[in-house]
């Protein structure tokens, strides 16, 4: 891989992330001022995940049959940034609901582009590096440049304000996407009988339940503490600050386990990220001060570390020719997550306290780890 695109894969994967992440600590607060409750929040969140998910899979069908994922990438970018400022204009809730929506999918359409062509140029040797570099380091800059500006933006001068500041950056996404390289990937003819199997093969989606299931946990994680720490007196800055521990981890450990899962295997490094992800959910039963809901977020980082592990292994798992539609799969399986949890969430919150549905978040990773236990990984 070319340095040039190393950088822009790098940066287009850090304006992507520095927007989700960033508002993601704040997107359950936003709609208390339309009246929004937890189910109906829950709702909202679910709604805005698929909607990432549905982008994923869609620019993964895309690219496999047009090969336009350079084209793609930056029509998505001018798109969204009339989006993301619309979001700060919105009066009612249906507003809010419809333009994230919209951005969510078009954000969809840029992760998976950007997983789609790291998979297509990193070796095969480097993999478990070259994502961990390439996505989870940018989730952790993204998780640091977010939570230490955007919620401070949005306590001084208000959501409109924020919402602004956020539609300028975004101009860096098409710019980024300009410096893209593209490949295009030849189609074998199927064979008769065989070819679904041979295209995504069992393990393939024995990896993508784990996944599903470890975000969840995640997303649920992240859900109840915004509206716990609300419950409790927190204010915006503080809120998003727990996103902070997130991308000091995630700018600290993520090369370190890439490399380890190219030596020791990926499975083994993926069983690990799930089983201290889970202890994160555990400690967010007790948590009451601003410092334990920054260690809890530290162990809860590990279950986005896997992504990049999971991902680096469904490179090893799938053809070249098709891995547009098998990594726009796995990064929909995350946001499939997302839904997931955000409706159960809202209404397990509605019928038990914080702890318990933490408590019930924990198991989720370890259910994860069993299905991770039962995928073969390729020999080298």
């Amino acid at each position: 891989m070319s340095k040039k695109q190393l950088f822009s894969l790098f940066v287009g994967s850090l304006v992507l992330y520095v927007i989700g992440n960033g508002l993601l600590p704040l997107l359950p607060a936003y709609p208390l001022q339309f009246g929004g409750e937890s189910v109906q929040i829950g709702y909202y969140l679910a709604f805005a995940y698929l909607a990432l998910a549905l982008g994923n899979i869609g620019a993964g069908w895309v690219s496999k049959r047009l090969q336009i994922r350079k084209v793609l990438f930056v029509t998505a970018g001018l798109l969204a940034i009339p989006g993301v400022w619309l979001m700060g204009m919105v009066t009612e809730m249906w507003q809010l609901v419809v333009l994230t929506a919209i951005v969510w999918f078009l954000i969809g359409v840029g992760l998976a582009l950007m997983s789609i062509l790291t998979g297509l140029f990193a070796k095969k040797e480097a993999r478990g590096r070259v994502f961990a570099f390439l996505l989870a380091m940018p989730i952790g800059l993204g998780s640091l440049v977010g939570g230490l500006g955007i919620g401070p933006i949005a306590q001084k001068w208000g959501y409109p304000t924020m919402f602004q500041a956020l539609s300028l950056f975004l101009l860096l996404w098409p710019a980024t996407g300009l410096l893209l390289e593209d490949r295009v990937v030849p189609q074998k003819p199927p064979e008769a009988g065989r070819s679904a199997q041979r295209a995504l093969p069992g393990p393939f989606f024995l990896l993508l339940g784990s996944n599903f299931l470890a975000l969840s946990a995640y997303f649920s994680a992240n859900f109840g503490r915004s509206l716990v720490m609300a419950d409790l007196g927190f204010d915006r800055s503080a809120i998003s600050s727990t996103a902070v521990p997130v991308g000091l981890v995630l700018l600290i450990l993520p090369t370190s386990i890439g490399w380890l899962s190219d030596r020791l295997g990926r499975k083994w490094m993926l069983l690990l990220c799930y089983l201290v992800g889970s202890g994160g959910l555990v400690l967010l039963i007790f948590a009451a001060a601003l410092w334990q809901f920054w260690v809890a977020f530290c162990l809860l980082a590990l279950l986005v570390i896997g992504i990049s592990v999971g991902s680096a292994l469904v490179a090893d798992l799938v053809q070249p020719e098709s891995l547009d539609m098998a990594m726009s799969l796995f990064s929909a399986s995350s946001f499939a997550g997302g839904v997931a949890s955000f409706i159960a969430t809202g209404y397990v919150l509605e019928a038990l306290d914080f702890s318990a549905t933490f408590a019930l978040g924990a198991l989720l990773p370890l259910l994860a780890l069993l299905l991770a236990l039962l995928v073969r990984q390729p020999r080298p």
